[in-house]
């Protein structure tokens, strides 16, 4: 014989509850306003949210968790396929489900369900309607991670670094021509910006690494010179207490880069061979570079 869930007493609710695994706690919250409140009060614990967002207004949400009494399903995502006006489809990991659920209502659902207020990757993927990034902002208006893919228009790489990049605390960008048009880039305070465009090396100019306002860069593929470099070492030897935001710069080149002509004029010390060197400036602060599959400055 069936039995309410809800009308067990507290303790066998709870017990109830603490037995269910993501999936469950999930599809249990969207039952009512009460069902939802429980698992909010439970201790599931959310590791990371992705969202990717593909042409034709649709959405894939992946929520990976774990229930905190049994440390279950911790490699288990949950991932729900949203179309702009059908019902979303969902994957537990028992074969595709149809949910009589909208997407707007569950994005919300679960953002509200754990507690956040931002996603923790936001992943353009193919997009080439500019106006539809309007709509991904009303969505998802805070993210940590944003990720535009190469397949990205040229247009919608652009306008989804102004419109979305001042969003999030850390850019991923697949398209490196794309960044001569926006100088403005380097100035977004943001945390951590990688530029992964393998094919294409990008303009890099000494008045960029002049401008950073960035915590790490790393860069997969650019032809700035030794020239440019050896000049903004020199500068920064020069820079007695001057903020500088940056903590780490990473840049890669095709043919790798000529240590000696990067340290041309500079006094170094050598701290590993061929790999580690630092300088010293009259304020005490240091800078090492690595020389480890392209150039690394770390500044402290």
């Amino acid at each position: 014989m069936p039995i309410n869930i809800l009308s067990l007493q507290a303790t066998d609710l709870q017990y109830a509850i603490n037995s269910m695994d993501v999936g469950e706690l999930i599809a249990f919250s969207l039952c009512s306003k009460r069902t939802k409140n429980l698992v909010k009060s439970s201790n599931m614990l959310l590791i990371k949210t992705t969202a990717a967002v593909f042409k034709n207004d649709y959405i894939e949400f992946e929520i990976l968790a774990f229930q905190g009494s049994f440390d279950r399903d911790i490699h288990k995502p949950i991932q729900f396929f949203l179309p702009a006006n059908r019902w979303m489809q969902v994957d537990r990991g028992n074969g595709i489900e149809r949910w009589k659920f909208t997407r707007s209502h569950c994005i919300a659902h679960f953002m509200s369900l754990f507690k956040v207020s931002e996603v923790t990757y936001l992943i353009l993927g193919g997009l080439c309607q500019v106006p539809y990034l309007d709509t991904v902002k009303q969505i998802f208006p805070r993210c940590y991670t944003l990720k535009i893919g190469k397949n990205c228009s040229d247009e919608v790489t652009k306008m989804a670094i102004l419109k979305l990049a001042p969003i999030a605390k850390e850019v991923e960008i697949g398209k490196n021509h794309i960044i001569n048009d926006i100088p403005h880039l380097w100035t977004m305070h943001l945390e951590f910006v990688l530029l992964n465009d393998e094919e294409r090396p990008l303009k890099l100019t000494l008045e960029d690494l002049l401008t950073l306002n960035i915590g790490s860069v790393l860069i997969l593929n650019t032809n700035i010179t030794e020239r440019d470099l050896n000049i903004f070492m020199k500068l920064w030897m020069k820079g007695s207490h001057r903020f500088y935001a940056p903590e780490t710069i990473k840049l890669h080149t095709t043919n790798g880069f000529r240590m000696d002509q990067v340290f041309k004029g500079i006094q170094y010390e050598t701290v590993l061979r061929d790999y580690s060197y630092q300088l010293r400036r009259g304020d005490g602060e240091k800078l090492t570079i690595l020389n480890v599959e392209g150039i690394m400055f770390q500044f402290s």
